[in-house]
């Protein structure tokens, strides 16, 4: 955070924290507990100021046994799990045996983590969740087994958290490698974000354009695109002229011997962040002033006229449907982006039907507007 704003004067909206130090042998020790307390401290902080926590979880051995996510030759000398998930189903299937240690293993650390999640629903607290990460690398024990069995695994942690614990404020994040993004698929409804995690060399501010179109066919283009971890960032201009806009992008920070943040330019940095299609922190009301409200004149099954959701000018917080495209009048219009992300110009009278983000500068911040023209 220190690091973007010493170069930019802005901070970003999203912010990743990690759960690696909330589960595992270690987990009750001071120093982890305090980690995961900061952590959860952080996420709510940053949603009061109107950013958005992204959580990830390095997913220490259920078990308890080993102290480590890593597999024996990935671990590069900090230590490995030899834990095995598929010893959790019945021999030979996918149909989880409640009665083994695995098993109960899995289920507590899901349901410590779910918990962590309820303390923030209960204030009010909404993030994004990228469980089991990097699906089908090498690396991590969730990715050791068949795409079958990690889908599985995928929908248990969904399930757990969402139909039996309750949760129901986070994002959720499939985050395969593009060689399983359709083999290791837990299946559409369990997710709403499709990621990779894609690390350039130092300076390569690239749009990924490649690994986008991949991912937006292979979802036939009905979910968000993001770049959820990366070295560098893509420059804010490449990624619109190759028409691979990620939703978000996240470089990793300055550990395990990386220096992540550092990889990208100073003036990418910059003309990222003061540029009009990035939001930082800055250009968010902030949540507390948003409430979702639906304008009695137009009800949302109206086939009339075209129907934008905006924010009115009375009350800058809340969307609605308005019948007639009334966008601030004084605000000047930065663009019109389809719902991939696509600049489509700054007019709307020659788009054809659809939905569009109209983005506007407003009393010096961005506000954005789903337009439905039909």
């Amino acid at each position: 955070m220190k690091y973007i704003y010493t170069r930019t004067g802005k901070y970003p909206v999203l912010v990743g924290l990690d759960f690696l130090f909330a589960t595992g042998p270690n987990a009750s020790g001071s120093w982890n507990m305090e980690y995961t307390d900061k952590a959860i401290s952080i996420a709510k902080g940053l949603w009061k100021a109107g950013g958005i926590p992204a959580f990830t979880w390095h997913w220490k051995d259920p078990l308890d046994k080993d102290d480590a996510f890593y597999i024996q030759g990935a671990d590069n000398g900090q230590g490995y799990t030899t834990f095995d998930f598929a010893t959790a189903f019945k021999s030979g299937t996918t149909e989880w045996n409640t009665e083994s240690a695995a098993y109960k293993g899995i289920i507590a650390d899901i349901d410590h983590i779910a918990d962590y999640f309820l303390e923030l629903q209960k204030e009010g607290v909404a993030g994004i969740f990228r469980p089991l990460h990097e699906a089908g690398g090498k690396w991590f024990w969730w990715s050791i087994n068949s795409g079958e069995q990690f889908a599985a695994l995928y929908r248990l942690v969904f399930d757990r958290m969402v139909k039996v614990k309750g949760v129901k404020n986070m994002i959720w994040v499939f985050n395969p490698e593009g060689s399983t993004v359709t083999s290791w698929n837990p299946g559409s409804e369990y997710y709403d974000v499709l990621s990779i995690d894609i690390y350039n060399s130092a300076n390569d501010h690239s749009s990924n354009a490649s690994a986008f179109d991949k991912f937006k066919n292979a979802s036939n283009a009905t979910k968000i695109l993001a770049l959820s971890e990366n070295g560098p960032i893509p420059d804010v201009n490449n990624m619109h002229t190759d028409e691979a806009v990620w939703s978000w992008w996240m470089p990793w920070y300055s550990t395990w011997s990386g220096t992540w943040p550092g990889q990208t330019k100073d003036a990418v940095w910059k003309s990222n962040m003061d540029d009009e299609r990035v939001l930082s922190l800055e250009d968010m009301p902030g949540w507390d002033k948003y409430t979702p409200a639906a304008s009695s004149d137009t009800p949302a099954s109206s086939s009339s006229s075209d129907a934008p959701s905006s924010s009115s000018a009375e009350d800058p917080g809340t969307t609605r449907l308005v019948k007639d495209p009334q966008f601030y009048g004084t605000a000047t219009t930065v663009g019109i982006f389809d719902m991939n992300g696509h600049y489509a110009g700054k007019s709307l009278n020659a788009l054809p039907q659809g939905r569009y983000i109209v983005r506007q500068r407003v009393q010096g911040r961005t506000e954005s507007t789903l337009y439905i023209k039909k």
